[in-house]
């Protein structure tokens, strides 16, 4: 009689439904447990409430995944000033979160991670590198093109990748360029040269396919982007399929 009605969007935190009687019943949430054996302000939280907002983010829910990653900071920071390893990648991903949320904050806050990382990993390291690529995408986005240049520059010293303009060297390439393209195609669509950001958003998210299968949730969010990027340019039936194709991945 105590058992509490599960819904979907209710397990955000990690609870795990199942069917008791032909009812859908929540077990207890592992965050939910563990915050109250080692409280709110143990480490290992921290890590929790980070893996709460990237769930939150799949969902849509950026004003709490925003709260749940700058709880995630402040434990960190409380625990181990800023020493913690997991540090830098935490405000990196707060920086995304505030960049996906329109938030101006997002320069700033990966500023500050990449100021975090350089302390702890040298410049070719992936974590860095993710970060450097969302930071030219935020100052794409406010219009800071010529500043997303340089940071565009700065990257592609540190990564030895073929021409940008060479779609065949795609089929080689990793992770390191296909950030390369997201970021350019970013100040592409910032300049508005949308056909060429399309068209190199395109070759990123092919490139996601290869290295991390169809059903990828990078897949889904670079589909989205797109999707974004031709309902601008007019192309409402291309938006709409792709809005879909990234709808039924998320919920895959």
């Amino acid at each position: 009689e105590n058992e509490k009605e599960a819904h979907p969007e209710d397990d955000v935190a990690g609870a795990r439904p199942r069917r008791i009687g032909g009812r859908i019943v929540a077990e207890p949430r592992p965050q939910i447990e563990r915050q109250r054996v080692l409280g709110d302000s143990h480490p290992e939280i921290a890590n929790l409430r980070s893996n709460v907002a990237a769930a939150l983010v799949m969902l849509g829910r950026l004003d709490e995944a925003e709260r749940e990653q700058q709880g995630a900071v402040a434990i960190y920071r409380a625990a181990f000033g800023d020493s913690h390893p997991g540090l830098p990648r935490t405000i990196a991903t707060l920086g995304g979160i505030y960049l996906k949320a329109g938030d101006r904050r997002a320069v700033g806050t990966l500023r500050e991670a990449l100021a975090q990382q350089q302390l702890r990993t040298p410049y070719d390291s992936t974590a860095w590198l993710s970060t450097a690529s969302l930071l030219v995408r935020a100052l794409a986005r406010d219009g800071a093109t010529a500043e997303g240049e340089r940071e565009l520059a700065r990257l592609r010293r540190f990564v030895n990748s073929p021409a940008l303009d060479d779609p065949a060297a795609d089929s080689a390439g990793g992770m390191p360029r296909a950030e390369l393209l997201r970021a350019e195609a970013a100040l592409l669509h910032a300049r508005g040269q949308r056909d060429a950001a399309i068209a190199r958003q395109g070759r990123v998210v092919r490139m996601w396919r290869r290295l991390f299968g169809n059903e990828s949730p990078d897949v889904a969010i670079g589909l989205f982007e797109l999707g974004e990027w031709e309902r601008e340019r007019g192309n409402v039936a291309s938006a709409d399929t792709l809005f879909r194709q990234a709808l039924r991945l998320r919920r895959s």
